[in-house]
């Protein structure tokens, strides 16, 4: 939920288009357990582990930018986070998937998924959102607002020099964090297919 998934090279944007063709997936599924976790400047488990795919939905709906007032993409912390509660589930196979532009990583996130993976059950997969041009990174609109796409963005996140900050998809970080987690990636895509694909090729298996 960090700013740079409000970026539009993906429409409406990176965190709507993922939102959406999630919670269209999650009516599909039935008998899985699935947890969320939100990550910006920090990370913590927004929903445990259930089988209430029902409330997990309505946790994702109302989630973004303002669930973590920190900026930043702190990857580490999210790897820590899930493999704690998935220790804590007492699941036999652990199995986290990180949906993310892979920008601004903070943290030492493959320090984080080297101790996830020493109990010898923890998988990492990742998604990558976004396009390798990017775009500028816009100011969150307020909370309790939705945003008007038809309209211009109100604002963008500025550096120190003015100068708009921008976000693209870094696909190589994303491919070594799934690569070093034991996993694969999987590139988004905005007809929700890709969580079939996931499913079927990955966790299903």
């Amino acid at each position: 939920v960090s700013k740079s998934m409000l970026v539009r090279d993906v429409e409406p944007n990176r965190l709507e288009a993922v939102k959406a063709s999630l919670l269209k997936w999650l009516k599909t599924r039935a008998g899985d357990r699935i947890g969320l976790i939100l990550v910006a400047g920090d990370a913590f488990v927004q929903a445990p582990l259930t089988h209430d795919l029902t409330t997990l939905r309505s946790v994702l709906e109302q989630s973004g930018p303002h669930s973590i007032s920190r900026g930043g993409s702190h990857i580490a912390g999210a790897i820590e986070a899930a493999a704690t509660a998935l220790e804590k589930s007492g699941v036999k196979n652990q199995v986290a998937v990180l949906i993310s532009d892979g920008g601004s990583t903070e943290g030492q996130a493959m320090e984080a998924l080297q101790k996830a993976r020493s109990n010898g059950r923890f998988t990492l997969f990742t998604v990558g959102v976004g396009t390798p041009a990017g775009g500028p990174v816009q100011v969150p609109p307020q909370e309790g607002k939705s945003e008007d796409f038809t309209k211009p963005p109100a604002g963008y996140v500025t550096d120190e020099y003015g100068l708009r900050a921008s976000s693209r998809l870094d696909e190589r970080s994303l491919r070594l964090l799934a690569s070093a987690g034991g996993g694969r990636y999987f590139a988004f895509e905005p007809d929700g297919d890709v969580w079939n694909r996931l499913y079927t090729q990955a966790l299903q298996p």
